[in-house]
């Protein structure tokens, strides 16, 4: 009697449905770690706007409010505690328009745009509304990116006006030679030690 004898159609289904599960689970494993990986803050919403999935990132810039960071949150729920913990500076004094205002721009996703957060922190946020109704949101936090242009604006105009100072002074040398040059042949005294 061969093995394949013993096995049973509804066995060989189950058999199937569980490498088929095993794939499946793997797979989001891949998926998870992958999202985690990513240097960009990254949180995916359902249909109902809850969250999915968050990163790694995403937690740490939210660390204040832990418990409106899980699994089933609705965004609002996030936000909201998010006003209670003073994470978005541009909201202080403002919080229910800046509140409704905010809602709207995660429901109606029109492309990236700038948000304050503590710390001086500076995101630029990226919503997608995907085929399914959710939306899945990456950001960067870009105050370190900006800081470095800064630096490096700052550093080509210290270099510019270092040229030019250089330029101006090369220039200025010249003149002055010139004059004392001018002024050695044209004296009428005449200098000479015996």
């Amino acid at each position: 009697m061969c093995s394949s004898d013993l096995v049973t159609p509804d066995m060989a289904a189950r058999l199937a449905a569980r490498g088929e599960e095993e794939r499946m689970a793997r797979r989001d494993r891949q998926l998870v770690a992958a999202i985690n990986e990513l240097e960009e803050l990254f949180v995916l919403f359902d249909e109902t706007d809850r969250i999915v999935v968050a990163n790694e990132r995403f937690c740490e810039i939210n660390a204040a409010i832990p418990d409106a960071i899980v699994p089933g949150v609705t965004f609002e729920e996030h936000v909201r505690a998010g006003l209670k913990a003073h994470l978005y500076p541009e909201a202080l004094g403002r919080e229910e328009t800046w509140l409704r205002d905010r809602l709207e721009r995660h429901r109606n996703p029109k492309g990236a745009f700038e948000q304050e957060r503590q710390n001086g922190r500076l995101l630029l946020i990226n919503e997608q509304r995907l085929p399914s109704g959710g939306i899945a949101t990456i950001s960067v936090d870009f105050k370190e990116r900006k800081r470095g242009e800064q630096a490096s604006a700052h550093n080509n105009k210290m270099q510019a006006i270092g040229q030019l100072a250089a330029g101006i002074a090369h220039d200025f040398n010249n003149v002055l030679g010139d004059r004392k040059s001018t002024r050695l042949n044209s004296s009428p005294q005449i200098i000479s030690y015996a």
